[in-house]
């Protein structure tokens, strides 16, 4: 098993930059790229539970990141997400809708603070949008495909969509005050 040291930490300034979206043209050169997300999903696999995981977080400042919560190892480029008005109940006094957004706290961990050991509260989005490039076919160069990929996520994978997504904008754990490890 690959220790989680083998992953960037914190203070690295890479964690701390936003890193912009990938160019189309860019998608033709496939070899980095197929190197790239070889190498995040072995560390992930190798690591032992690693619900998603941010180019960042390899050292490269691309914007890509990989998804294996319950399934199959799934990677998006330049993803970006929007929040989703899903409460909808009727005021018991006036009968009038009321739409509220959804947000819950919850603790997180990140294998680029303190290898993983550290916790700390992070508010999310419970329903979100989320948009990508989604690379299907990705074990095979040959074989490998840039898809539009658009789909409504709630709960443990919005979380994790948004928690990736921070690290492609420079924010770790939600913006908590991490820039040196803990004692």
């Amino acid at each position: 098993m690959i220790p989680t040291s083998k992953f960037v930490q914190i203070p690295d300034p890479i964690l701390f930059q936003k890193h912009p979206n990938i160019p189309e043209e860019i998608l033709s050169h496939r070899v980095e790229l197929f190197e790239l997300m070889q190498k995040m999903d072995k560390m992930a696999r190798e690591d032992g539970y690693c619900a998603g995981l941010a180019a960042p977080q390899v050292g490269s400042p691309q914007r890509l990141f990989l998804l294996s919560p319950s399934r199959e190892t799934q990677f998006f480029l330049n993803p970006t997400y929007t929040q989703v008005e899903v409460k909808i109940s009727t005021d018991a006094s006036t009968g009038a809708l009321k739409h509220t957004v959804q947000r819950s706290n919850q603790l997180e961990g990140c294998k680029s603070v303190d290898h993983g050991h550290r916790r700390v509260p992070v508010l999310r989005w419970t329903h979100i949008i989320a948009e990508a490039i989604q690379v299907t076919r990705w074990h095979s160069l040959k074989k490998m495909r840039f898809e539009p990929y658009k789909k409504h996520l709630i709960n443990f994978e919005a979380r994790v969509w948004q928690h990736e997504t921070d690290h492609l904008d420079g924010i770790v754990l939600g913006g908590a005050d991490l820039r040196t490890s803990a004692d």
